[in-house]
């Protein structure tokens, strides 16, 4: 018995692994093999430990197909290609979710928590010393772990110097989607310990200040600041609340990444026309924004063909977006999206409920979640995804 829960623990724990590694380690996030591979063992597991679909997950896997079909006849094209790498987005999170079961929260945090440590052994020898940060931009050519771009050696990302500063990707395939792991991790960690700051949380915290990402220092900001607000304890609210105040305002006027990117990519926004310099949030804000008003309702769909206007040579570069609330948007429609996002809200309701916490954080996550969004295109890995099936573990609803 002991041995069946053994193997039971060590296949949990290496599905949600590749899950996020598929989700986010720069050479496996393009892998559509390991991710049909994910697919099909997850399948697997999932009729092997005799789970169930849900009725509601069926009804939302039929109506996110008819959104297909009906830009299909709108647009007049149809990828069977495409129809499949759908499936493979919002089916496998569910199988996921299902199969490894309410475990997943605290794996997910074990995993992040791991690599997080591991970080620190090439992070802080590079700040350290120039030769060792050259000599870890050589090792992904000499193992040959990532030809695409010559960055990973699969346990850590090499990032080269900008503007001064290092940035600490982990093994994630920029530093701003190392904090978007993170932020995650930290309010599964909230919710199962019920506490903010313990030791897990402050590694994850001090592991995001790392990544130097503007939009995940305003997730953690938010997402401590609203989370303290709602501890019963007054204390926390009298010692932490003023620290974290004064911290922010001193981050955003004085660190050079921070306050001065904001301001430039806002001015930045007002031209949509200068593509060398308008891929950032705002300015894709405004561009997605501009293509939902045209299909509002069904989206434009996940194919570059349907998803923009411009085609050709340089569609790449005419068209790189880099805000995921805006793009999930344009790509299901708004329908589609209020969707998504109520599904994950009600995933996170149901979470604080069973762990006897206050209700309202789950807006708290929510808010986080959506403000590393506004940054990186998460919504489309299978990680992101799960959290919108969290609530298929429990089957009394929330009051």
């Amino acid at each position: 018995m002991t041995s069946s829960f053994n193997k039971a623990n060590l296949t949990d724990n290496a599905l949600v692994f590749v899950s996020i590694a598929i989700s986010g380690f720069a050479p496996f996030t393009r892998s559509k093999i390991l991710l049909i591979a994910f697919a099909i063992i997850t399948f697997l597991l999932f009729k092997m430990r005799h789970r169930k679909f849900d009725n509601n997950i069926v009804i939302y896997i039929i109506f996110v197909v008819l959104i297909y079909f009906s830009q299909s006849l709108i647009f007049n094209f149809f990828s069977f290609i495409s129809l499949v790498g759908l499936l493979l987005i919002i089916l496998p999170p569910y199988l996921l979710i299902k199969t490894v079961g309410y475990n997943y929260l605290k794996i997910y945090v074990n995993i992040i928590y791991f690599f997080s440590v591991i970080s620190y052994f090439f992070y802080i020898p590079s700040i350290l010393s120039g030769t060792f940060h050259s000599f870890i931009s050589k090792l992904p050519a000499i193992l040959k772990t990532d030809p695409d771009n010559l960055q990973s050696i699969i346990i850590y990302n090499w990032e080269p110097y900008s503007n001064g500063l290092l940035r600490n990707a982990g093994p994630f395939w920029e530093p701003g989607a190392f904090a978007g792991f993170l932020v995650i991790a930290i309010i599964f960690n909230i919710i199962l310990t019920k506490v903010v700051f313990n030791r897990q949380n402050i590694l994850f915290i001090i592991s995001l200040l790392t990544t130097l990402s503007t939009g995940a220092y305003f997730a953690m900001i938010l997402l401590i600041f609203l989370a303290l607000l709602l501890n019963k304890k007054t204390i926390y609210k009298l010692i932490f609340t003023p620290i974290i105040i004064i911290f922010s305002i001193y981050a955003y006027f004085n660190l050079e990444f921070l306050g001065n990117k904001v301001a430039k990519n806002i001015e930045v926004a007002s031209d949509v026309t200068n593509i060398a310099e308008g891929r950032g949030r705002f300015t894709s804000a405004i561009l997605d924004l501009e293509d939902l008003m045209k299909y509002p309702i069904t989206g434009r769909g996940r194919n570059s063909a349907t998803r923009y206007d411009k085609q050709g040579d340089d569609y790449l570069m005419e068209n790189h977006r880099t805000n995921g609330i805006t793009d999930y948007a344009v790509r299901y429609g708004i329908i589609g999206f209020v969707c998504f996002f109520f599904m994950m809200h009600l995933s996170f309701k149901k979470l604080c409920i069973y762990n006897n916490i206050n209700a309202s954080f789950s807006y708290v996550a929510l808010i986080a979640i959506m403000t590393i969004g506004f940054s990186q295109c998460f919504f489309q890995q299978t990680t992101f995804v799960s959290l919108i099936y969290l609530f298929c573990l429990f089957k009394s609803t929330p009051t």
